[in-house]
């Protein structure tokens, strides 16, 4: 295990524990919008990665498991589930980008990634968070070299770049809480019994800048971005 792993790995058990904290002490709140059924009007700029189709599938079978055990989250559809690489404009309501200014976002990303290489993802493990269940994702150390090389063109051109926290892992939410589970204790044995899972490698040869909402259901603009082309 490399020393980016490892750092990886105990990002991911410290975010597990304190979800596993919360959801003893009953201090899940979940989110507002789930609860009252209504399309998410949030939207922000994200720059993103998808996920191929064997590990779409194989995240998919495991939440099987996950929803008998807890059937009142909500479980992300294979078409939604994505990586984020980078929060550029968090996702807020009467969010406004003109098309010049994504383009702008679009045109610096492209020249920071055009000289990267493409990067390497193992996606295995299970966690519990205070927001829900997640998959974790280990990347090659050429992703760290890309998220500062990125904020820090944008800075340079003025663009601003308004993360919700400072991005560093490579997981990926799969289920969130809509309320406190009923039976937290029948949750945890479930993310125990997955806990150890490996559900694929690939490698992304290109990210994807979207504006969207906070659940990627919907994707009003979108442009894709190749990775390496002038390396």
């Amino acid at each position: 295990m490399t020393k980016l792993d490892q750092q990886l790995a105990a990002l991911y058990q410290s975010i597990d524990e304190r979800g596993r904290q919360q959801l003893n002490a009953q201090q899940i709140t979940g989110d507002p919008i789930l609860a009252i059924h209504e399309p998410d009007q949030r939207r922000g700029l994200t720059l993103l990665v998808t996920l191929p189709a064997h590990v779409k599938r194989n995240i998919q079978f495991c939440l099987t498991s996950l929803r008998s055990a807890a059937p009142n989250m909500y479980y992300y559809p294979s078409t939604d589930l994505h990586i984020t690489i980078l929060d550029l404009l968090r996702a807020q309501k009467d969010f406004q980008l003109s098309p010049a200014q994504f383009s702008q976002y679009q045109r610096v990303i492209s020249q920071v990634i055009a000289q990267a290489r493409p990067v390497q993802w193992t996606i295995k493990n299970v966690y519990l968070s205070p927001v829900g269940v997640l998959v974790g994702g280990f990347y090659s150390p050429v992703l760290t070299t890309i998220r500062d090389q990125i904020r820090r063109q944008c800075q340079q051109q003025g663009l601003p770049v308004m993360e919700r926290y400072r991005t560093v892992s490579g997981h990926m939410t799969v289920a969130r809480f809509i309320k406190q589970p009923t039976n937290p204790q029948k949750l945890l044995k479930a993310v125990d019994q997955l806990a150890q899972l490996k559900f694929g490698t690939f490698t992304s040869y290109q990210f994807s800048l979207v504006v969207h909402d906070w659940y990627n259901q919907r994707i009003d603009q979108a442009a894709p971005l190749p990775i390496g082309q002038g390396a």
